[in-house]
């Protein structure tokens, strides 16, 4: 049975023709992203594998935006507040950091949790942002948020 799996031609990462695609797919994404670094590749993975990569180039006091947009999101600015934190602002809360150096900026997912779309939000001329949800943390309670933030 490996007899006929080896022999079906089932590219392995050393064959030429594999090299080159790889090659070519360093190429691509240099000219993609403007840069003629030769450690410029691709990382095979889950969308979250890309955002590892980012996030990895965040050190301690970077200065920092980040607009969450869901439920994944508020991980990732959680992943980024606890990067970006100093020491001091770590062991003042290390699960819950309160970094400086970050900026977070809510931002609407699509839909909140009561039902109603960013297109009834928009022709009932409400702020998308009022329908917004909340994690209460410590509770375990997601609620949603209908008043509108009072404007600086």
């Amino acid at each position: 049975m490996l007899e006929r799996f080896a022999a079906s031609g089932v590219a392995d990462h050393m064959q030429k023709d594999v090299l080159r695609g790889m090659m070519e797919a360093k190429l691509m994404l240099r000219e993609l992203w403007g840069t003629k670094n030769v450690y410029t590749y691709g990382v095979a993975g889950t969308g979250f594998t890309g955002l590892d990569c980012v996030l990895s180039l965040i050190l301690p006091s970077d200065k920092v935006v980040a607009f969450p947009n869901g439920t994944f999101s508020g991980i990732d600015s959680l992943t980024i507040r606890m990067k970006a934190a100093t020491a001091e602002e770590l062991a003042a809360d290390s699960l819950n950091p309160k970094a400086a150096s970050v900026t977070i900026v809510e931002t609407p997912h699509g839909q909140s949790v009561s039902g109603e779309t960013v297109d009834k939000a928009l022709s009932e001329h409400k702020p998308m942002w009022a329908f917004m949800a909340h994690w209460e943390t410590g509770s375990g309670r997601i609620t949603t948020s209908r008043a509108s933030p009072t404007p600086a």
